[in-house]
């Protein structure tokens, strides 16, 4: 109760820092767009991992010890195979959680992977890691891309729509270029601060008008639809 309270005084003071234009409120999209998209930018660093990693942990100076090559070659198995089971239930799950919470949510197991990657002390360690970096990557590509869809409107969604392709690449492109040059416990690290910041902007974050007319709260679906779409 408390935090739905904080929640709403939070939109209501957000909504009126907002620019409004002749064509609706729609810095409220792009920047409801932006925080999800943070989650997009962990996905694409967690995907592209294992690249300048694997590297340095099959020599002896690793930081866990000595890692066999064959040990190194799960690495890159493990994190698809959490993704393609936790879809099955995060598509389920959306629909009665609503969007925004399981979108909160996936910033929760990307801190703990980076955290078990800093930490790490065996490849067990790393493994786990792996395996909880799947779970954000199945909720990114089954509830975020749907959350977009039905926040934004047309002309949004086609302007700013790609911004969550180019977080993980952008991702993909940032762990290539620190993980070469900065060694894992550092590098996981340095990008513990894309989910931190998410789960601090997620409160942020309107809940889907479809979800919440699905859910039967029609008041609650106007006060969204008034406040990131077009204004009559």
């Amino acid at each position: 109760m408390v935090i739905e309270d904080l929640e709403e005084k939070v939109t209501r003071v957000f909504a009126r820092l907002v620019p409004k234009t002749s064509k609706g409120n729609d810095f409220l999209q792009i920047w409801s767009i932006f925080i999800v998209s943070l989650g997009g930018f962990s996905v694409g660093a967690h995907f592209a991992w294992a690249s300048p990693s694997i590297p340095q942990l099959i020599l002896n100076s690793s930081y866990i010890g000595r890692v066999t090559i064959e040990e190194a070659s799960y690495i890159s198995l493990i994190s698809p195979s959490t993704m393609l089971a936790a879809s099955f239930l995060v598509g389920n799950a959306m629909k009665y959680i609503g969007r925004k919470y399981i979108i909160g949510f996936m910033a929760i197991p990307h801190i703990v992977s980076w955290i078990l990657i800093s930490k790490a002390n065996n490849i067990a360690g790393i493994y786990v890691a792996r395996a909880l970096s799947g779970i954000p990557e199945a909720i990114t590509y089954c509830t975020v891309t749907v959350y977009i869809g039905e926040i934004a409107t047309p002309s949004v969604r086609g302007r700013w729509g790609n911004m969550l392709t180019c977080a993980i690449y952008l991702g993909q492109l940032s762990i290539g270029s620190v993980g070469a040059y900065v060694d894992i416990p550092k590098t996981a690290y340095i990008f513990l601060f894309a989910p931190l910041l998410q789960i601090l902007l997620v409160i942020f974050l309107p809940e889907s008008p479809y979800f919440l007319l699905a859910k039967g709260k029609h008041d609650d679906a106007k006060s969204t639809l008034e406040a990131a779409q077009v204004e009559n």
